[in-house]
């Protein structure tokens, strides 16, 4: 577990350009975390039912800005974090995606996802100050694990300490291999019936939704929080790590996309 003083976390991005706010203070955080979803705009949703006057993107754009995040990583890859979102995971494993591209778009995108691979991870732990963290795209519920845990068969402690030494990093790797894709493939594509799922009681790592979380307690206890994406919330309760979910998940993804320093 690295142990760090400044961090910044980027949400969802979504073809954007907010994330370069990290960029240009690269030097003076020790690690940046992306929260994954790096394509598949949702500029003309928001622009439809918020109002906000937010720029025209198309496929082109949000390529270049989907390469300048992978030049990003590569130019510090200790220090900046690429995580996988649902989005991500759904061109990377040819799975359904709330607003995929189709055709050659798709194929281009998944191409730069396979390519590139060795650069993203599932989760990321750090001590950040006095603070233990975990970070994934849309956390880790324990119903989501119990669904899973027959094939992996572990034990709720020896799955902990699996889950934060990067089980799932280790996993998405091998994602070519056919006993890891397949399993890959069912596990990251739970869905709760809450997300249009009918194949799971709640959403994986990469899909669970903010009202999941309902009634839930954190998996990783009292002495380590989650910190994920995935959820578009207004940002009226905006604690200092993000709209508590349960007590020790925070969600940083909002209508208002802003890098977070902390």
């Amino acid at each position: 577990m690295k142990t760090l003083n400044k961090i910044a976390v980027i949400p969802d991005v979504h073809g954007e350009y907010f994330w370069k706010k990290a960029a240009e203070k690269i030097d003076s955080v020790d690690e940046v975390v992306f929260l994954g979803d790096y394509l598949d705009s949702y500029n003309p949703y928001f622009k439809r039912f918020f109002g906000f006057n937010i720029p025209d993107f198309n496929d082109h754009d949000e390529l270049d800005n989907f390469k300048e995040i992978l030049d990003f990583k590569k130019a510090y890859p200790e220090k900046v974090i690429l995580l996988l979102g649902n989005h991500d995971i759904g061109y990377l494993l040819d799975l359904g995606c709330s607003r995929q591209a189709t055709g050659e778009i798709r194929k281009n995108y998944k191409r730069f996802f396979e390519d590139n691979i060795s650069l993203f991870q599932m989760t990321e732990y750090v001590q950040l100050n006095d603070n233990k963290i975990l970070f994934s795209h849309a956390g880790i519920l324990t119903k989501w694990l119990n669904q899973i845990n027959q094939r992996l068969g572990l034990e709720n402690v020896s799955l902990k300490n699996e889950i934060l030494d990067g089980l799932f990093n280790k996993q998405i790797i091998r994602y070519k291999e056919p006993d890891y894709r397949e399993f890959l493939r069912w596990a990251l594509w739970l869905v709760g019936p809450i997300r249009g799922g009918y194949n799971g009681d709640c959403g994986s790592i990469v899909w669970a939704d903010s009202s999941e979380w309902a009634g839930e307690e954190n998996f990783f206890g009292k002495e380590i929080s989650q910190i994920v994406g995935h959820n578009k919330l207004c940002s009226g309760k905006f604690l200092s790590k993000g709209v508590e979910l349960t007590e020790g998940v925070f969600c940083v993804d909002t209508i208002s996309p802003n890098v977070l320093f902390w």
